[in-house]
């Protein structure tokens, strides 16, 4: 099966889906791997400096500056990988999580314990193998790649192994700001990217302890997150894009749709059984946002919502 990736603004839906697709007795979730983004970024700068690419060749007028940024790059890198390791392993349970605001009543996790099953220290062991062999010595773009996802497929293989199912399913939200360079790590990946209607966004920000409070830096926010998608290439990445509304208001009809596209036999209907998808969580700017507010988000964003579909025209925000 080709690897799958969900990917979207925050609070678009990314947990939600996971959650629901992880009901699959052949898929087994992986959450919030934010290590993977900072890695396909350092393949990305790793690729430039082994390479001959013009602006390469006139850094390569300073002597010692190049090499200098990549060490540097490389061990921000292995930092980057230790920090998250720390919050991982100090995350709090479903329930301190709710109590600390990071997440709603109606957001179940019913993978909560089985999120990630590789160990920590066996990410950083990763991390450093590929950090060895980057500076070991000059390698071509696929090369690098190939190394980082050697070390992506030991840590998801093991995921797989302790959670007894064949086959991975990635969360990475931000990821969507790398699915141009997502094919290069996996050339046959497939990935999701979930989308809901800016304004809920960015009323569902309002009620926790991170994320933009402000409308107006919100529709900016969510406009230039979105503006990702205009990057993928339909011939290199298999992607797909699913409402939130959709998934909410016909969530079998959904998960259908999305079973198809991967390939993969299933029942959503059992899929579905397993927990309850909150219908009520759609148009909820309607009751929160004050005129001005609407004005503001339709200054930031609303071509964008004309452009999906969200609204016909600007008459909404007056």
């Amino acid at each position: 099966m080709n690897p799958v990736f969900v990917v979207g603004v925050g609070r678009s839906g990314t947990t939600l889906l996971v959650n629901l697709l992880g009901c699959h007795p052949l898929l087994s979730p992986i959450f919030e791997t934010s290590f993977l983004r900072n890695l396909v970024l350092l393949c990305d700068r790793a690729s430039w400096y082994w390479g001959d690419s013009l602006s390469r060749k006139i850094a390569s007028a300073v002597p010692g500056y190049s090499r200098s940024v990549f060490v540097a790059k490389c061990h921000k890198y292995t930092q980057k990988c230790e920090a998250y390791k720390q919050i991982i392993s100090s995350l709090p349970s479903p329930e301190e999580r709710r109590v600390q605001n990071v997440k709603h009543d109606y957001e179940v996790f019913p993978f909560e314990n089985q999120a990630i099953l590789f160990d920590m220290d066996e990410l950083m062991e990763e991390a450093n193998r590929f950090i060895g062999a980057l500076q070991a010595g000059s390698k071509t773009e696929p090369e690098i790649y190939g190394l980082a996802r050697d070390g992506v497929n030991r840590l998801f293989t093991i995921h797989c192994t302790r959670a007894h199912k064949p086959h991975w399913i990635n969360k990475t939200p931000r990821l969507l700001l790398c699915l141009d360079l997502l094919p290069k790590l996996y050339p046959n990946a497939k990935c999701i990217h979930i989308i809901r209607d800016g304004r809920d966004v960015s009323a569902s920000f309002r009620s926790l302890s991170w994320g933009p409070k402000d409308v107006r830096k919100a529709a900016r926010r969510w406009k230039a997150r979105m503006a990702a998608r205009k990057r993928v290439n339909p011939d290199a990445l298999g992607y797909l894009e699913l409402r939130y509304e959709d998934l909410i208001r016909a969530p079998e009809a959904a998960l259908e749709k999305v079973l198809d596209f991967l390939q993969l036999n299933g029942d959503p209907s059992e899929m579905l059984s397993s927990f309850k998808v909150y219908s009520q969580r759609v148009g909820v700017w309607q009751t929160i946002f004050t005129t001005e507010e609407k004005q503001m988000f339709d200054d930031e964003a609303g071509d964008l919502l004309i452009e999906l579909g969200y609204e016909r025209d600007h008459d909404w925000a007056r």
